[in-house]
């Protein structure tokens, strides 16, 4: 694509699909997040505050 939006239509099963998809992406981004975060204080021995 040319940068450009681009809109199409799902079926109902591909819609439910992609509704599952960035419901697990956004638990992945917030598992990995987790993880960096207890990892650096592992590592560091301090703890960070998460960013809000």
């Amino acid at each position: 694509m040319d940068g450009r939006l681009a809109c199409k239509t799902l079926s109902a099963e591909q819609a439910e699909m992609l509704e599952q998809a960035i419901a697990n992406n956004r638990e992945l981004k917030t598992l990995l997040g987790d993880w960096r975060q207890e990892s650096a204080e592992a590592i560091l021995g301090a703890k960070k505050k998460k960013p809000s």
